[in-house]
């Protein structure tokens, strides 16, 4: 099996706790908004950050997906392995049939099963 990464924006100053699991300084608010970064990215885990991709912008809101458009902040690239995702009928990972009464969950290759209004 293949592994495809993608490159997300999302804030600079993340980098520490998306990559090492290091989320001292950082206050609950901004890490529960990091946490819905990644769950609404599908991000399994982040690898590293694109070189050079560190820029500010005052529309990291817009961006990041995070708050008003307008927020001025630094973003980044962020290189990810993102949660598969299945549609109905077969598994996207593993290629296994999918039964109707499987959605939603997990399938026991540990893809993400949502159901058909949310497919992708």
């Amino acid at each position: 099996m293949s592994v495809t990464f993608h490159e997300i924006t999302g804030l600079t100053y993340w980098a520490s706790y998306l990559i090492n699991g290091d989320a001292s300084g950082m206050e609950d608010a901004e890490l529960d908004q990091c946490e819905r970064w990644l769950r609404e990215n599908s991000v399994r885990h982040v690898v590293s950050i694109v070189d050079d991709s560190e820029r500010f912008t005052n529309r990291a809101g817009l961006l990041c997906g995070i708050g008003l458009p307008f927020d001025g902040a630094d973003v980044c690239e962020y290189v990810c392995e993102l949660e598969p995702v299945l549609k109905p009928g077969k598994c996207l990972l593993c290629g296994e049939r999918l039964p109707a009464e499987s959605f939603p969950g997990r399938h026991n290759c540990g893809a993400t099963i949502y159901p058909k209004s949310e497919a992708r």
